[in-house]
């Protein structure tokens, strides 16, 4: 990772010095650690973002600090962003207090400055809230304050023998240093700059003060002091509200960049503030720390905020900079995939090997926000020549690499000596208490959530999860992963979601903590029988067509990282009853023993939602329709065949509900047999829906749980190929006629008798719709009507057929219509939508044979005849 543009800024011109560390605003979460009532919020990679260091609130402090000591010896920086908005709106009331400030200050053990000093002074320590700023009661810091309200504090007013100032004797966390009754903080006067009183700076605490910017300092029992810019500037004296040309002004609830720079070889401290809109409102203080003011060679390092009886909702933001950590030193977090680090950080310094270790369990306290999780994986970072962090996830295979485990915790063991600088192991853990629970709504559903759809049709889908009060702040990228019946899928142009395959993935996008994400899209079923919608997994067992969902919730934190530093699709939460996510590696048989496992697979274990569809069968029947006995085809009936054409039995297909039946057997081609159609048995009612030959190829989906008695069942029914069908047709005759024609005179010639076309059928239609009984009747002059002895042809002429007379008006239909040669294509004469055996009858008048004018000048004296082709055709071929 690179540097941010403040970094590379301060960076240009300046050799790093070896061993120094760079901080990119996005890397915030694994330098520092929050403290007191300090609340994160992360941006959409999962990064720190806002920093509330107080609510607007009373007698609230909080911090960040640094989870490793400053070599004091070497420069750093820092910069961020600074916020105090306002929590009241009453003009004639202060409206921003207390303040916000950093410290650098040394650490001891308990006793290391007496025996009275019994609370140990560590890097993550904070002072006092209200006046004190979170300052006053460290001991020996070295800090700066953005001061909003007027203290008087502890100060003896130049009186040798006040009660107040200083207290003898005392050291960190002493109670006396928090003694309300006795003052309001444990501090000089707020405008009382190197002991001298600054009438600059007004004493007020009825309206607004300031705010000022100053430095500050406290004694070895924790008092804390104002010391002034040493470069005669006074810039202390300027109330940060935006009057001063220069000024930066923090009342107005804006964001304002603050930046310190220090530089070890002259001990110059620099802080600088600025407006981002208006590069002319900058400001700047600077002092030169004295030798004896710096105690140690290393530091902590904190950015501390408090409120009192007046106070303000007061925050940082975009921190980043730079540091020389104190020696080889490792730093151990326990953190979630967020990088949320839910135990204090711990630091060692040594150049040695150190063996650092983990619980594999976390227990929920009060200061993890009630984190119960298990181990997931660990991360290992290192610095580069250029302080640039190489991360990596560590290879937890036991006894290599490092890697060892015993039945409760992990080990991890960095070799120090091969490192120049900060090192850094995140023990990553998943959640596993207070796991959110995706829901499904449908528009238009029951009481009971259900929806019934029909046959072809849509319903609107509303996906949610609600991220709860002990989710990480910001739960980075959640989508859900939902394995759909081959039946029910996303509706063409569809949002909300996107489909590959039998899998919906629903996008649920970022969600703050105490949020709901929520995706809305529409889904089409194909099925042929109506269904029942559940809104989590269908049941079991039923009767009737049940679909459900089985979808995994998978997020994007960015503490999931593989192999190779790639950050992968995971989860947050750890659920171990969910063995076969598919993002899985590969489906687990069990969930991860704790005492003994090692891999927990990043794309296994995740929320789940529902289960996959319930068992299904269906059989496929081959049947002859003459089958003896057989007195129906319709497998919901009794009387159907009980053997197959084959004489094999049934082929039962097993599968799951709703989804499709792969390699379900089709209409084959028997010899000897002509195919008719099928029957479709769904399972439930007391009828099947017959499909005709010619529909479309059939796709079959389960839709009987094998738990129905009633079982799923294709019946393909045929036919003997015999000839069922047959026709008798006449002879037409059009007498005889002389070839004498006047010019341009159309001949009609009628037929010298009726005629009759007898149809018979015979074909066998037990137990299948009567409608599959249809036949067309068609006509076809395949060549012009010829001499037989001299082979003139009667050019043009046509045969014009009336509508025949059907001895059954009402199951037969019959249409007028032109035969003739020139068209090459049959003339239909009839058709029947049902079994049986007709005759059509037509009068002498009812066929004619029309001779055009330019068909009789050619004709010579002969007969003439031609052949007329009759189909009779099954409606079903």
């Amino acid at each position: 990772m690179g540097t941010n543009q403040v970094t590379r800024r301060l960076l240009a011109g300046d050799a790093a010095s070896s061993g120094r560390v760079n901080i990119t605003d996005n890397q915030s979460q694994d330098f520092f650690s929050p403290v007191g009532d300090t609340v994160i919020d992360t941006d959409s990679d999962g990064n720190w973002s806002n920093i509330t260091l107080t609510p607007a609130a009373g007698y609230k402090k909080g911090a960040v600090t640094l989870n490793t000591r400053i070599d004091m010896t070497q420069d750093f920086s820092f910069n961020w962003q600074v916020q105090m908005k306002s929590s009241t709106t009453n003009p004639s009331l202060p409206t921003i207090a207390d303040g916000i400030g950093f410290a650098l200050h040394p650490t001891y053990a308990a006793g290391a400055l007496g025996p009275a000093q019994t609370v140990p002074q560590n890097i993550n320590s904070i002072g006092l809230a209200g006046g004190n700023l979170g300052t006053a009661d460290l001991m020996n810091a070295i800090g700066f304050k953005l001061d909003s309200y007027f203290n008087w504090g502890s100060d003896p007013n130049g009186d040798p023998n006040s009660p107040y100032g200083e207290i003898p004797n005392t050291y960190y966390q002493d109670p006396k240093h928090n003694d309300a009754s006795h003052a309001d903080a444990y501090a000089t006067w707020d405008n009382r700059i190197d002991g001298v009183v600054d009438n600059a700076i007004p004493q007020t605490t009825a309206t607004q003060w300031g705010p000022y910017g100053m430095f500050t300092k406290t004694s070895e029992t924790g008092y804390m002091t104002n010391t002034a810019s040493d470069d005669g500037t006074a810039t202390e004296e300027t109330p940060l509200t935006g009057a001063a040309p220069n000024s930066v002004n923090l009342l107005s609830g804006n964001w304002m960049n603050m930046a310190i720079d220090y530089t070890a070889s002259t001990r110059q401290l620099t802080v600088k503030l600025s407006d981002p809109s208006d590069a002319a409102r900058t400001m700047t203080w600077q002092r030169t720390v004295a030798s004896s003011e710096i105690k140690s060679r290393y530091y902590a390092f904190t950015i501390l905020s408090s409120t009192g009886a007046r106070w303000a909702h007061q925050g940082i933001q975009h921190l980043s900079g730079y540091f020389t950590p104190e020696g080889q030193t490792v730093l151990v977090r326990k953190v979630t995939t967020n990088g949320t680090s839910i135990a204090d950080a711990e630091t060692y310094t040594q150049a040695t090997p150190k063996k650092t270790t983990a619980p594999v369990t976390m227990t929920p306290t009060d200061s993890n926000n009630q984190f119960q999780g298990v181990l997931s994986h660990i991360l290992f970072t290192y610095y580069d020549s250029d302080g640039n962090a190489v991360t990596k996830r560590v290879n937890v295979t036991t006894g290599k690499d490092g890697f060892d485990r015993d039945d409760t915790s992990w080990w991890y063991t960095v070799d120090l000596a091969k490192y120049s600088s900060l090192t850094i192991v995140n023990y990553v853990y998943r959640r596993s208490n207070n796991v959110p629970a995706l829901n499904f709504q449908y528009a238009g559903a029951a009481s009971d959530g259900t929806y019934k759809l029909q046959p072809n049709s849509d319903v609107t889908v509303t996906a949610s999860v609600a991220n709860p009060a002990t989710g990480p702040a910001t739960w980075m990228g959640v989508y859900a992963l939902d394995q759909l019946p081959a039946s029910l899928q996303l509706k063409a142009g569809s949002t909300g979601a996107s489909q590959t395959g039998n899998q919906l993935k629903i996008p649920l996008g970022n969600i703050g903590r105490n949020k709901t994400g929520t995706a809305t899209f529409t889904l089409h079923y194909t099925g042929t029988m109506p269904a029942t919608l559940y809104p989590g997994g269908a049941p079991a067992s039923g009767t009737g067509m049940d679909l459900g969902h089985n979808a995994y919730v998978y997020d994007q934190s960015p503490y999931n990282i593989d192999a190779a530093g790639k950050r992968v699709d995971s989860s947050y939460y750890y659920v171990p009853t969910t063995l076969d996510a598919p993002l899985a590696t590969e489906s687990a048989t069990q969930a991860p023993v704790m005492t003994d496992y090692t891999n927990l697979d990043p794309g296994n274990f995740v929320p789940h939602i529902g289960s996959t569809q319930p068992a299904a069968n269906a059989a496929f029947h081959y049947w002859d329709i003459t089958s003896a006995g057989a007195t129906t085809m319709d497998p919901a009936k009794t009387g159907h065949p009980t053997t197959d054409i084959t004489g094999s039995p049934a082929k039962t297909m097993t599968g799951t509900l709703g989804n499709t039946i792969t390699n379900a057997p089709q209409p084959s081609t028997l010899a000897d047999y002509t195919y008719v159609g099928y029957y479709e048995f769904a399972g439930s009612g007391t009828s099947s829906t017959w499909h005709d030959a010619g529909s479309t190829a059939p796709s079959f989906y389960y839709q009987t749980h094998t738990s129905n008695p009633a079982t799923q069942q294709i019946a393909y029914i045929y036919r003997p190929t015999k000839d069922y069908l047959s026709l008798t047709v006449p002879d037409i005759d059009f007498g005889k006629h002389p070839i004498a024609n006047p010019e341009g005179e159309m001949r009609f010639y009628p037929m010298t008798s009726t005629a009759r076309v007898a149809i018979t059928d015979q074909r066998p239609h037990t137990g299948i719709p009567d409608t599959t009984g249809s036949w067309q009747l068609d006509a076809e002059m395949s060549e012009p009507l010829t001499g037989i002895n001299t082979g003139t042809a009667m050019i043009d002429a046509q045969l014009n057929f009336k509508a025949a007379t059907p001895d059954s008006a009402t199951d037969v239909t019959t249409s007028a219509g032109i035969v003739e040669e020139r068209t090459g294509t049959p003339t239909t004469l009839a058709t029947a939508q049902t079994y049986g055996s007709h005759t059509l009858s037509w009068d002498t008048n009812d066929i004619i044979l029309q001779v055009p004018w330019e068909g009789v000048t050619y004709l010579v004296p002969d007969k003439y005849r031609t052949t007329l082709t009759w189909t009779l055709s099954n409606g079903l071929n």
